[in-house]
């Protein structure tokens, strides 16, 4: 079994068993709770699951990414020393361990490309056009078609680093907030409550925000932490 789906199912188990515990000592179980936690449970997992499975798709990306922009400049270097694009093209293979940019890179090894051919990356390699969009992958493995490309890509990767550190500031208050100060409060308020009132303040509610509400926001938070630094 794949072990994002066992950790989906492990936390789906623990959430339901952890409300249906507490309801029980609270004295509120019924059909309708134990229905509307499973479902609400089933959702959050669902959702999770969702937030996991597009930050493993934006992290595999940037890798590509990473990797690509590193052949080219190596494909520049080594055009610099009249070494052959062909042979160029295997010394980067045969140092690179990644099957996906190997097959890329076997792909530009072809006579269209090795012949200098204009012809558009993303035509052929939809992944790189998803990365980098169509208008910014080079037309050729011309030198100067390359040139082009990572002198574009340099100064985008500088832009971006001059407003990451304010950007991943900001998300890590907030995810600090949702973690740890807000948690507290509710829980403060909670027992305030019921103090106060001297009454039966509605467990359920307070469940729902504890095991499901603040996670999700904590989730999404940091899944659009993690994307930023990452896309």
């Amino acid at each position: 079994m794949n072990d994002r789906r066992r950790d989906l199912i492990s936390f789906f188990s623990f959430v339901l068993l952890s409300s249906l515990i507490i309801l029980h000592f609270y004295g509120s179980i019924n059909l309708f709770t134990v229905a509307f936690l499973a479902s609400l449970s089933i959702f959050s997992s669902l959702l999770f699951y969702a937030i996991i499975k597009s930050l493993d798709e934006r992290i595999s990306l940037s890798i590509l990414r990473k990797k690509f922009i590193t052949a080219m400049h190596l494909l520049l270097e080594y055009h610099s020393y009249n070494i052959p694009l062909y042979s160029s093209l295997l010394k980067i293979i045969k140092s690179s361990e990644d099957r996906e940019l190997n097959e890329i890179l076997l792909s530009l090894s072809k006579k269209e490309y090795l012949e200098g051919a204009e012809k558009p990356f993303h035509k052929n390699f939809p992944k790189l056009s998803k990365i980098f969009g169509d208008s910014a992958l080079p037309l050729s493995l011309k030198p100067s078609a390359l040139q082009s490309f990572t002198e574009k890509i340099d100064s985008e990767a500088q832009e971006k680093a001059s407003s990451i550190e304010q950007y991943s500031q900001k998300y890590a208050t907030i995810n600090m907030f949702l973690s740890s100060v807000l948690p507290s409060f509710i829980i403060f308020g909670f027992v305030g409550s019921s103090i106060i009132s001297q009454g039966n303040p509605s467990l359920l509610t307070f469940s729902v925000i504890m095991l499901f509400a603040l996670p999700a926001l904590y989730a999404f938070g940091n899944s659009r932490l993690n994307g930023r630094l990452n896309g």
